[in-house]
C-alpha cells in the first residue's frame, strides 16, 4: 500500500461519523446505513483513480466497532421549542378559531334540522314564566281572542325531554294559548343539541337592533362563555386588543352590550350590578363603563355603593357618587404583584399624596423582584417626581399670554387642528403655512408620536394612563410642498427641530418663535394644556372665540402655580 493511500486511509477513520445518535434524516442526521452512500456520493469522486478498491469497501461496510459504536435512539420528545413568533401564531389561530365560531353562530339557520309537529296544549312545559301584565302577553292574547290564532309568523320551538316538550322559544305565546284555553298548537321540534345555538342566535341577532334587559344580557354571556367552552377566569387573562379582536363584531367595540359581557367577567361586581337593578337601576353604557373602570381602581368601594339598599332613580344619581370614588392604591400595588404588607406600608407612607396614586396607576412594577420591593418603589417615584417636575417646568407658560380672538382667522403661519375639514381647508387655500394635525397619519405628512407628561395623560377604563398622541405635520412655501423624507428631514432641523419619531411637547417649540401667528381649533382633543407646552410663550395665539381664550388663560395659571 502506498504511503499516500495509507494516510488517506487513516484520515478517512479518523472523520468518519461514528457517534450519530439520531435515526431522523430529514434533520440531517444519519445512521450507519447511510455513512456509506454520504462518503460515496462525496468523496469518491476525489480519490484517485488507482485507489484500491479494498479500502473503499472497508469504510463503507460497518464493521465491528461501527455496529458498536452507533446508536440508534428515538429522538427525545418536546425537544423543539417554540419561538415568541410561534407562540403569537398560534394564539392568533386560537383566537380566531373562536372569531369563526361566533361569526357561523349569527350566519347558521338554527332551524334547519327542525320537524313540524301538532302536539297537545297541555304537554307542552313553558321554561320562562312572564307577567301576565306584559304587553307581549296582552297583544297576543287579544290576537287569540279576536281571531282564534296568532298571528305572528315565528314558531314556537320545542325540544323533547324525558318525554315532555320544552318550549325553547315562544313562551308568551304558549301562556296566551293556555290562558284563552286552546287545545293544540303547531311548534317545532328540534334536537336539543340545537338549543343553545337557537337562544344565542336569536338573542345576539335583536340585540344590536333593540337594548335588552340587564339580567338576560348576563344569563345569555353565560350561555355563551359555555358554547364557547370558555370561563370568565380564561378570559381575564385576554387583554383589551383579543377581546375586542374576537367579540368586536359579535358585540360591539363600545356598546353597552360589550360593557355589560366584560362586567359579567368579575362575580362579585355583576352580583352587585344585579342588586343594582333590583333597586330600579338603569345600567346606561355611561353608567357601565363608569362600574367597570372604578371597580378595576377600587373594587370593595364600587360593591358598596352597588349593593346600597335604597331606590336609585336615575343611572346619573349613582354615576355620580361612583365618579366620587378615590383609586384603592394598597389594592393597585397588589395587583401589580407588590407584597401586601409593603403595599400597606406604603400606603401609610404616602397616605394622601395624589402624586404617588398617579404613579402607581401609571407606572409598571413588574420589573420588581420580592426582595426589598419597598425601597425599590420609593426610589422609582423619586425619580418619577423628579421627571414631573421637569417636565412641568418645560411647559410653563407666560404671565401674558398674548391671544386674540377671531371667528375666521386669514392671516397666520401656524396651525394646530385635529380637524381633517379644518386641515383639508386650510391646506389648499394657503400658500405658505405649517400644519400640525393632531390625533391623525396625515397621507403624505411627516409622522410623529407625541409622549405626554403624565399630568396631562387620559385614564382609560383600566385606569391606565395613556399619554401617546399620534401627530403629522406638514409645510409648504410660495406654493411648494416640502416632500416627506430627507427634504422634510431638512426642513425640522432649519426650524431647531430634531427628526425623530417620538417628541416631547418642548421638542416642537421651535416650531413656533416669539414672531409666529398660530391659530388654534381647539377641541376635545386639543385641549389648553398642550396648546401652552407645544408652542413658544411669545408666539401671538388666534382662537375662534372668548371661551377658549379663557380656557388658555387658565390652563397657563395652573402650569405655573404647579411648577412654583
Amino acid at each position: 500500500m502506498s504511503p499516500s493511500h495509507k494516510k488517506y486511509r487513516e484520515t478517512a477513520q479518523t472523520n468518519s461519523p461514528t457517534t450519530v445518535n439520531s435515526t431522523s434524516e430529514e434533520l440531517g442526521i444519519f445512521t450507519s446505513s447511510d455513512i456509506g452512500s454520504t462518503i460515496e456520493q462525496s468523496q469518491v469522486p476525489s480519490l484517485p483513480v488507482s485507489f484500491d478498491t479494498e479500502i473503499l469497501s472497508q469504510q463503507i461496510q460497518p464493521d465491528e466497532n461501527i455496529s458498536v459504536s452507533v446508536e440508534i435512539i428515538a429522538p427525545p420528545k418536546n425537544t423543539i421549542v417554540s419561538t415568541s413568533l410561534d407562540q403569537k401564531l398560534i394564539r392568533k389561530h386560537y383566537l380566531m378559531s373562536i372569531k369563526e365560531r361566533l361569526d357561523n353562530l349569527l350566519k347558521a339557520d338554527p332551524l334547519k334540522n327542525r320537524r313540524d309537529i301538532t302536539i297537545p296544549i297541555h304537554k307542552i312545559q313553558i321554561t320562562k314564566e312572564v307577567d301576565m301584565t306584559d304587553s307581549v302577553f296582552e297583544r297576543i292574547s287579544t290576537d287569540i281572542q279576536e281571531h282564534s290564532s296568532i298571528r305572528e309568523t315565528d314558531p314556537v320551538v320545542v325540544i323533547v325531554l324525558n318525554g315532555e316538550y320544552h318550549v325553547v322559544s315562544g313562551n308568551r305565546r304558549i301562556m296566551a294559548l293556555k290562558h284563552n284555553k286552546i287545545p293544540t298548537i303547531k311548534a317545532c321540534e328540534i334536537p336539543s343539541a340545537s338549543r343553545s345555538e337557537l337562544q344565542l342566535w336569536s338573542f345576539f341577532a335583536e340585540s344590536k337592533k333593540k337594548d335588552k334587559d340587564y339580567k338576560e344580557f348576563v344569563d345569555m354571556s353565560n350561555l355563551l362563555l359555555d358554547y364557547l367552552n370558555l370561563t370568565t377566569a380564561d378570559l381575564r387573562k385576554w387583554n383589551a386588543k383579543e377581546i375586542a379582536l374576537v367579540f368586536g363584531d359579535f358585540l360591539g367595540i363600545l356598546t353597552k352590550q360589550r360593557l355589560i359581557f366584560e362586567i359579567n367577567l368579575y362575580s362579585d361586581l355583576v352580583s352587585a350590578c344585579c342588586t343594582a337593578v333590583d333597586n330600579n337601576a338603569d345600567f346606561s353604557q355611561r353608567l357601565c363603563l363608569e362600574c367597570l373602570r372604578k371597580y378595576k381602581q377600587n373594587p370593595s368601594e364600587v360593591g358598596n355603593i352597588l349593593k346600597k339598599e335604597k331606590t336609585w332613580n336615575k343611572d346619573s344619581e349613582l354615576t355620580t357618587l361612583l365618579k366620587k370614588i378615590s383609586p384603592n392604591i394598597e389594592y393597585q400595588l397588589c395587583q401589580k404583584n407588590i407584597d401586601e404588607n409593603e403595599a400597606r406600608i406604603l400606603c401609610e407612607i404616602f397616605r394622601g399624596d395624589e402624586l404617588f396614586s398617579r404613579f402607581v396607576r401609571s407606572a409598571d412594577l413588574r420589573t420588581i423582584g420580592k426582595q426589598a420591593q419597598r425601597d425599590s418603589i420609593i426610589r422609582r417615584f423619586n425619580l418619577f417626581k423628579t421627571e414631573m417636575k421637569k417636565q412641568q417646568k418645560s411647559i410653563k407658560g407666560s404671565d401674558s399670554l398674548q391671544i386674540r380672538v377671531e371667528e375666521n382667522p386669514k392671516e397666520y403661519d401656524l396651525l394646530i387642528t385635529s380637524s381633517e375639514i379644518v386641515r383639508s381647508n386650510v391646506w389648499s387655500q394657503k400658500s405658505s403655512i405649517v400644519i400640525i394635525t393632531i390625533g391623525m397619519a396625515v397621507p403624505d405628512s411627516s409622522v410623529h408620536t407625541i409622549h405626554l407628561p403624565d399630568s396631562m395623560a387620559k385614564e382609560d377604563e383600566s385606569g391606565k394612563l395613556n399619554n401617546h398622541i399620534s401627530l403629522s405635520i406638514q409645510a409648504k412655501y410660495d406654493g411648494e410642498e416640502v416632500s416627506n423624507g430627507k427634504d422634510f428631514s431638512t426642513f425640522l432641523t432649519s426650524m431647531g427641530v430634531r427628526n425623530q419619531t417620538v417628541f416631547s411637547l418642548s421638542d416642537l417649540k421651535p416650531l413656533s418663535s416669539n414672531k409666529s401667528e398660530v391659530f388654534i381649533d381647539l377641541n376635545d382633543l386639543i385641549y389648553h394644556e398642550i396648546v401652552i407646552g407645544l408652542l413658544h410663550h411669545e408666539a401671538s395665539l388666534i382662537v375662534k372665540n372668548t371661551k377658549g381664550k379663557i380656557g388658555l388663560e387658565k390652563a397657563a395659571k395652573e402650569i405655573r402655580k404647579n411648577s412654583s
